[in-house]
């Protein structure tokens, strides 16, 4: 799909001949289900009532100024062989979830000596997705750009002739990305918003603050495993989602293929345009909106993952809507600070749906003294023992009780 995504916007741009591009696709892939914008630059051969992908010869593929493919499919230009010279540049675009072993299909095969390999990605979002655990032991969980880039070569290095960092972003709403860059980035990201209308959304009646396109709604409610592998559900929280979508396709123009549920695995059975998937499932990809049920109420678990968070916060464009359990999410120092964020700015509601005041500063929400605090933590024990009976992990505990740090977000809020 993102090469898909990438033939089609070098098409529209029009600034090579499209006789020179090649959209070069696996030859398992179904013809019937292919995306027909890109068959001037797709190799189809028919066989009686049936099309299929196929593979130009070597001289043919000598042609092309620009080819196109999966790190799998690359492995198609080893096979036809003499191309090991023929490329000046490699680009591997989204190369941060690439497994290594992946990237270096194209780059042994086809570098030559005075081949330019290009890594273009984030190693600040989720690396590569395992299917089993065990490769984590032997370090497939790590890409190769993030491993590069942890080297000393490229460690802290200001130096432009070993890597770039795009600033300039034009995804989403400045109020969005804020936080993103922030808590990741060290402040340095800068929203474009000439090149989109990120602004759509910004004036919805669904909004506790209109011109905030952010919503944390706070949920206290149950959570149960259900199925053979004890997937956890929350009742509570797919039916709160379920009314945000209804609402937003009644009162926007938002379409179902623009909204991105992120974390339930409830399938919306009304709205089957919708997409539902993982933080996994959404990687490379984005959304008009997003809406995030965090589902858990007892323990962070895999919630604690900051290049989780970063990625799955990041792929909305103009809405942004997270349903969870502040109490517990704030066990976290980067979800104490977003929710806080969303405080700051009037796009928190509690449990009932009842926006809450912004707050003034920071120690109007964590700085009280700690007779106060242990009393509150006393009574919020007695609310719902199960949280802490159920045992909170040493770190979630100190991260807990911990003061917060002096500087309130100074470039944050």
């Amino acid at each position: 799909m993102a090469a898909d995504n990438f033939a089609e916007a070098l098409l529209q741009h029009d600034f090579l001949e499209h006789k020179y591009i090649f959209r070069m696709h696996s030859l398992s892939t179904m013809a019937h289900s292919r995306n027909k914008k890109l068959d001037p630059i797709s190799y189809l051969a028919k066989e009686a009532k049936h099309r299929f992908f196929g593979i130009p010869d070597r001289l043919n593929l000598k042609m092309f100024r620009v080819i196109i493919a999966t790190l799998a499919t690359s492995s198609y230009l080893i096979l036809a062989g003499g191309l090991r010279d023929y490329f000046t540049h490699i680009i591997v675009d989204e190369a941060g979830q690439a497994l290594e072993s992946e990237v270096w299909i194209p780059i042994g095969g086809l570098v030559g000596k005075e081949t330019s390999v290009v890594l273009a990605g984030d190693p600040m979002q989720l690396g590569p997705v395992l299917n089993v655990n065990s490769m984590k032991w032997f370090g497939f969980d790590i890409s190769m750009l993030k491993r590069i880039m942890h080297s000393e070569m490229y460690k802290d290095s200001s130096d432009e002739r070993f890597f770039v960092i795009l600033r300039q972003t034009y995804r989403s709403h400045y109020n969005i990305l804020r936080p993103c860059s922030y808590l990741f980035y060290d402040n340095m990201l800068i929203v474009d918003d000439r090149q989109g209308n990120f602004y759509k959304l910004s004036d919805w009646e669904g909004l506790p603050t209109k011109g905030f396109p952010i919503i944390f709604h706070s949920s206290r409610g149950s959570e149960d495993e259900q199925g053979v592998n004890k997937s956890h559900q929350n009742t509570f929280e797919a039916n709160l989602v379920c009314k945000y979508v209804q609402r937003i396709l009644a009162e926007t123009n938002t379409q179902e293929k623009d909204i991105g549920v992120l974390r339930l695995r409830v399938m919306l059975a009304s709205f089957p345009g919708v997409t539902v998937d993982s933080v996994e499932g959404f990687q490379g990809s984005e959304r008009e909106v997003i809406i995030m049920s965090m589902v858990r109420q007892y323990d962070l678990g895999f919630l604690r993952c900051d290049l989780r968070i970063n990625t799955s916060i990041s792929r909305a464009k103009y809405l942004l809507i997270i349903i969870g359990n502040e109490a517990l999410l704030s066990l976290h120092a980067t979800w104490k600070k977003f929710i806080y964020y969303c405080r700051f700015h009037g796009g928190f509601l509690n449990s009932c749906g009842v926006k809450m005041d912004p707050i003034a500063d920071e120690e109007e929400m964590y700085g009280k003294d700690e007779e106060k605090e242990e009393e509150e933590e006393e009574n919020y024990k007695n609310e719902d023992d199960e949280i802490y009976e159920n045992g909170l992990e040493e770190e979630e505990e100190e991260v807990f009780n911990e003061s917060v740090p002096d500087d309130p977000l100074n470039n944050f809020i």
